[in-house]
């Protein structure tokens, strides 16, 4: 509180808005680094004096060029050496940007990266619309259950080695990752590689170590071992493959891809790895077991192709006239410490109908029991339905021109509401009757439990706020990308010519 009041009467009459990022967290940093800890920084405004000053980096015609990828990248060397500081302190950044405009996502993110710790985005910050979304996850970030000081090795059993880690941490001593804070929310990759041309045995091990204190000060040791099958024969491990799995692999290494190199490049690795990997299997049968103009894909792989499909049409991959350079910077960081699951519903949306009131079942535990998903393609959505598609950093409730307008009135008390109106609209407290208590407990079960807190934005049939939902519909052809029949037979194409 006396550090406060000094501030106020210091500065209380200046006329200098300009911000220093660099400033605030070093002054932090010299009253931390005896103890450590977190440290939570809220910027609305760009850096633009001290070190790590930023400016517009925002250039189309650097794209496709050997520029590109500078877009994407730190630009003062200070972000990573000053983050790697803070790390060595036990330090974690977290930061929580709601920026008018441009902020260079890209340098910024990299002090959370290299600390552990969480970037939050806010794009065009305005706060009746993200105030809501804004106190949820500072109100997580500040509850959830933390580990403090951590650090985490994996080990191999005879044979095998890591190769290399992903994540937001960093390494010392090779393969020790160094992590001021661990939670929940985040996760962490390791490639593994052969240190021998063989593994010796039938069945190998993989352990993880994480090593780290609780908030009471305790000191635990958290161990996972797993006994892996070694096989000789190339079919059996396809039979064990996990599409979705190899997926967000591929995802993870597509986003630390293209911070060195174009989109255009990066979209031709990842398709070039998804024909090489349908050719190797291709390959396993004899030519007259299948017809050659047939694509034969491993049944534990088939969703492969489509998650591939839908990383190209993601904010990662995108064309430069869809999304912008800290749209991308930032779903780059959130994607290579994304669990799981996030990462799947982020490329795979779930779309659930809601006209059908008989199909949403509320449970006596609060639960609630949603329908069964449709895919994702304008065939699926008819004029007289009301859809929800939950990406699993926002939902949207799409209404079809069909549907009355007391349907609004009944759900969110609105009587004839502008587009905007729907725009600007909190969806939170369900009104007293039956139709809002289950859309709202839809939405709000989606909600339960999720590292983002999903603002839900209501769209109807026609309404120019449309254009949001429909890159979503990834089955589709949307502007001149591929439609998932088009692309399975650019796939197939491309593995007949290798």
């Amino acid at each position: 509180d006396a550090a406060l009041d000094v501030i106020s009467k210091a500065f209380g009459k200046t006329q200098d808005v300009e911000g220093s990022i660099s400033g605030a967290i070093q002054a932090t940093y010299l009253v931390m680094q005896h103890v450590g800890g977190k440290m939570v920084c809220f910027q609305s405004s760009v850096p633009v004096t001290g070190e790590g000053k930023l400016r517009p980096k925002e250039d189309l015609a650097s794209y496709n060029t050997e520029r590109e990828y500078k877009l994407r990248k730190a630009e003062d060397p200070f972000f990573k050496r000053f983050g790697g500081e803070c790390n060595r302190i036990q330090m974690c950044i977290d930061i929580f940007c709601c920026p008018p405009k441009f902020t260079d996502v890209a340098s910024l993110s990299v002090f959370s990266s290299a600390t552990g710790g969480q970037f939050y985005f806010y794009p065009a910050f305005f706060a009746r619309k993200d105030g809501m979304k804004l106190k949820a996850e500072v109100t997580r970030n500040l509850t959830r259950e933390t580990g403090w000081e951590a650090v985490m090795r994996v080990r191999m059993g005879k044979g095998l080695k890591c190769t290399n880690f992903h994540g937001h941490f960093m390494i010392r001593s090779n393969d020790l990752m160094a992590l001021p804070t661990v939670d929940a929310d985040k996760s962490m990759h390791v490639d593994i590689g052969y240190e021998d041309q063989l593994v010796p045995h039938q069945t190998t091990y993989l352990q993880c170590a994480l090593l780290y204190t609780t908030s009471l000060g305790e000191r635990r040791i958290r161990v996972h071992t797993a006994a892996i099958p070694v096989v000789s024969d190339i079919g059996e491990l396809f039979k064990a493959c996990d599409s979705c799995a190899t997926g967000t692999v591929l995802a993870k290494l597509a986003a630390e891809k293209i911070r060195t190199t174009t989109i255009k490049e990066t979209v031709h690795i990842l398709n070039k790895k998804v024909i090489d990997i349908l050719k190797e299997y291709r390959q396993l049968y004899s030519t007259h077991l299948h017809p050659h103009n047939k694509l034969i894909l491993p049944e534990t792989m088939k969703m492969l192709p489509l998650l591939m499909l839908c990383m190209q049409k993601s904010a990662l991959l995108k064309s430069p006239n869809e999304v912008t350079t800290d749209e991308r910077s930032n779903t780059i960081y959130q994607l290579l410490s994304m669990p799981f699951d996030n990462v799947m519903k982020f490329f795979y949306p779930k779309m659930y109908p809601l006209h059908d009131l008989n199909q949403i079942v509320m449970e006596k535990d609060d639960t609630v029991k949603l329908p069964q998903t449709l895919p994702l393609t304008l065939n699926s959505i008819k004029d007289s339905g009301i859809y929800l598609l939950d990406n699993g950093m926002a939902c949207y409730i799409w209404i079809g021109r069909g549907i009355s307008p007391q349907w609004l009135v009944d759900v969110f008390g609105l009587q004839n509401p502008t587009p905007q109106d729907l725009m600007n609209l909190q969806v939170g407290a369900a009104l007293d009757n039956p139709t809002s208590k289950k859309v709202i407990g839809a939405v709000n079960s989606i909600r339960k439990g999720n590292m983002y807190y999903q603002q839900c934005f209501v769209v109807r049939q026609g309404d120019p706020a449309e254009a949001m939902i429909l890159p979503w519909l990834v089955e589709d052809k949307f502007q001149t990308s591929y439609s998932y029949t088009n692309f399975l037979g650019f796939i197939h194409k491309g593995i007949l010519t290798r």
